[in-house]
């Protein structure tokens, strides 16, 4: 089993998430947009169980779109969305799998928010994804 990494758990409003994902960023660090996007996306309408800052705020939420690197989903306001989560997306078999997760963009929709984030996952986890997503 690989070794688990932990990091810090930053609490951060939209407002603020928002204005970091628009600044400047360094060379290792460029912006996730469609044109440096490799995986296809798929179109799915998973589960996603979603730990925002207070378990008031924990929300289930579905997927819009889920490729090999992430997943986006909608939410509700008020919710405070942490920089980094643990993301239990449950697949089309009914398995539930933990998706380490940075929130790599967010930006308003309606009554909504759109959030979009990039996957950090182990070899089984990522094995994992690839053989739901090869039946999506």
């Amino acid at each position: 089993m690989a070794e688990k990494k932990t990091g810090k758990v930053v609490e951060v409003s939209g407002e603020e998430l928002a204005r970091h994902l628009s600044s400047p960023t360094s060379s290792e660090d460029p912006p996730m947009d469609s044109e440096r996007r490799t995986e296809t996306r798929h179109s799915t309408r998973w589960e996603v169980e979603v730990p925002l800052a207070t378990w008031e705020q924990a929300r289930r939420v579905y997927t819009v779109n889920i490729s090999r690197g992430g997943l986006m989903f909608s939410v509700a306001p008020p919710a405070k969305v942490p920089a980094t989560l643990e993301l239990l997306l449950t697949l089309p078999d009914g398995q539930k799998v933990r998706v380490p997760s940075e929130v790599r963009h967010l930006e308003p929709s309606g009554d909504e928010y759109v959030v979009g984030v990039q996957f950090h996952l182990d070899d089984e986890g990522r094995r994992i994804l690839d053989a739901a997503l090869a039946k999506a």
